[in-house]
């Protein structure tokens, strides 16, 4: 750390610090049904990302049923992107393991996914 600390990296002064943050896999929207949870949603996606690469993250962790990225109107994904898992522990092992990961510099932010939120993009494409 040391060693790099004030080196120039293409024009910019290195400034490293260790980070304190402490890690939670708690969900953000907990449930009060005991309901198997199978979709992750993921935030922060860089917009180079695509479907394959966020696939290649999360298929370590077990069968995915499928990755959904949404698109804008140019075709462009809108920088998140739904993961379906076969089952409950391969997800909870995917979450609980790639809760600090990053993709192309960009930390991904994973939330358990609601029914209704699927359900709530699912009616807004279908009125554009």
């Amino acid at each position: 750390l040391e060693k790099l600390q004030g080196k120039i990296l293409d024009g910019h002064a290195l400034e490293l610090k260790h980070s304190n943050k402490k890690i939670s896999a708690v969900p953000k929207h907990s449930s009060k049904k005991s309901k198997a949870k199978l979709k992750i949603l993921v935030r922060n996606v860089a917009f180079q990302a695509n479907p394959r690469e966020i696939r290649d993250l999360f298929s370590p962790f077990g069968t995915l049923k499928r990755v959904k990225m949404p698109k804008k109107f140019d075709n462009t994904h809108r920088g998140f992107a739904f993961v379906d898992f076969v089952s409950a522990k391969e997800a909870e092992n995917a979450f609980t393991m790639l809760g600090s990961t990053h993709l192309y510099g960009r930390r991904l932010v994973l939330e358990w996914a609601r029914d209704d939120e699927v359900e709530q993009l699912n009616e807004i494409r279908e009125n554009v």
